[in-house]
């Protein structure tokens, strides 16, 4: 809990209201009671942290997280200073990453509206709907794929798709290593072939004959941060160099 409200956590862990269920898996993290008065309703500076968290750290959409994201006093109260600096010793992002399509460059990502996957995310400045992780599935052996913002899950459609988080539609997906390289290939048990990306950048998965549009990076940064972009400062300083 290095620089966390110790009580505010507590309290949180004691309150039904702040159940998955109820907070929209943390979606709306207003709905935690003992959260309320800490959520505000637009973003001002107040609610800039002081050190980015990094974008493939476990927040626990994958599975649970073994600390908390430390030195990022949220609640603004009596949080406990940090021992550990200014950052954590490590950072956790066990089971998520991203994943990198080898003929477009880009990382996969989901429309919400379609609920398809696409390989064009943006390597520059992801977001959460470019980061994945692996999980069990509990009723047959094999991993699913989950995205990290939404918890929702890979489905083989007419296009790869995400779906929700209902446990009997679940589908596995494995992940092959090819020999002397960086890249894999993904297999989905549906069909028993292999993922592969079109000229519309959605994902089919109907491969036999794997070439450069099956191949994949799974990509995981050592403490990957958000990228912050550039800011106003950034660009007055390119003004007075310029001229």
């Amino acid at each position: 809990v290095n620089g966390w409200d110790t009580d505010v956590l507590k309290a949180v862990i004691a309150d039904d209201s702040c159940i998955a269920e109820n907070t929209d898996h943390g979606n709306k993290p207003e709905k935690c009671l003992p959260l309320k008065s800490f959520v505000k309703s637009r973003v001002d500076d107040d609610c800039e942290l002081s050190r980015p968290i990094p974008l493939t750290e476990n927040i626990g959409m994958i599975e649970p997280i073994d600390r908390l994201p430390g030195c990022n006093p949220i609640t603004y109260s009596n949080a406990v200073v940090c021992s550990q600096g200014v950052e954590p010793s490590s950072m956790n992002n066990k089971g998520t990453f991203h994943i990198q399509s080898k003929v477009t460059g880009s990382y996969l990502t989901y429309d919400s509206a379609t609920e398809r996957v696409f390989a064009n995310g943006s390597t520059i400045n992801p977001t959460y709907r470019q980061v994945w992780g692996l999980n069990w599935a509990t009723r047959v052996q094999g991993r699913i794929v989950q995205n990290s913002e939404i918890n929702k899950h890979w489905t083989m459609q007419d296009t790869l798709k995400v779906k929700g988080v209902v446990i009997d539609t679940w589908e596995i997906f494995s992940f092959e290593n090819q020999a002397d390289s960086e890249y894999v290939v993904i297999k989905n048990f549906r069909h028993g072939k292999y993922l592969k990306v079109e000229e519309d950048f959605t994902i089919s998965g109907q491969a036999t004959i794997i070439t450069d549009a099956c191949l994949f990076k799974v990509v995981t940064p050592s403490g990957g941060f958000v990228p912050e972009g550039i800011k106003l400062a950034d660009l007055q300083q390119l003004t007075s160099a310029i001229g």
